[in-house]
């Protein structure tokens, strides 16, 4: 079990004020940003193409932000009403961020989008769910660094102790960065096999399983949104059931237009 203080480093450099989860949030945008660039240029994709899809996926990630942090809002609401609290305006959601970036990728490649766009919007779109996952495991180490997102109490030898605790948690954080990361790895795999359509079912389906079971582990107030379940196991559950219907689809006519993928001839 690792002791407090040797698990995180809430501040850069030691400076107050200069948060380590900051910092790898926005190095996680470079990097998903420059993925996006460079896989989009391996398969040859057209400058305007590129471009639109660019400021398109810039957008989703801003009212990704804002989505994360509005449904948490309403989890908090929720929750201090059923418990009789004083309601606080803090924290976000991962999976509210996701809702709210497929729904501005959706509506924009849907009404705005050039035709020349719009035929290569499902490979892009793979490619953007690429991009996604490395910034997303930036995001999670981030949490790891500033010891939110964590897991219930343990005595286990993974265990760790944040700054916010004076005992052993389930690191959670680091369990999902680790995950999502194995997710990039794979999908490195399938866009040098030309695979690279296969990364919306990727994520999409193997992504809601993990947060589904890792959400028993956590130990951090989230709100509440409908019984049973937490808000993130409702999410994963709806993002889980469209995927597999879009893959069930895929698999009876793969060759249907809407899923054609890049022209791969000129690659090796």
């Amino acid at each position: 079990m690792m002791k407090e203080g040797d698990t995180m480093y809430p501040y850069m450099f030691g400076i107050e004020g200069f948060e380590t989860y900051y910092v790898l949030i926005i190095i996680g945008v470079f990097f998903s940003l420059a993925a996006f660039r460079m896989v989009m240029k391996y398969y040859k994709v057209e400058v305007d193409v590129y471009e639109f899809y660019l400021k398109l996926i810039l957008v989703s990630m801003v009212v990704g932000f804002i989505f994360a942090f509005l449904f948490q809002q309403l989890y908090n609401l929720i929750d201090a009403l059923e418990k009789g609290r004083e309601y606080q305006a803090q924290g976000m959601t991962l999976m509210g961020g996701v809702v709210g970036g497929i729904t501005v990728w959706l509506i924009g490649s849907k009404f705005f989008a050039p035709e020349k766009a719009k035929a290569k919007f499902f490979h892009v779109t793979n490619v953007a769910i690429f991009s996604v996952m490395i910034g997303q495991t930036f995001g999670r180490i981030g949490c790891v660094m500033a010891g939110c997102c964590f897991g219930i109490d343990t005595d286990e030898w993974y265990g760790m102790t944040f700054h916010t605790h004076d005992h052993a948690v389930v690191p959670t954080q680091l369990f999902e960065a680790i995950f999502v990361g194995l997710l990039v790895l794979v999908g490195i795999y399938l866009i040098r096999k030309m695979k690279i359509n296969y990364m919306v079912f990727l994520y999409f389906i193997a992504y809601p399983i993990f947060r589904f079971f890792i959400e028993y582990f956590r130990g951090d107030e989230r709100g509440t949104f409908l019984p049973l379940f937490s808000p993130s196991q409702w999410q994963s559950v709806g993002m889980f059931a469209v995927a597999t219907l879009l893959l069930v689809r895929y698999i009876k006519n793969p060759f249907d237009t809407r899923f054609k993928g890049f022209d791969l001839a000129e690659n090796n």
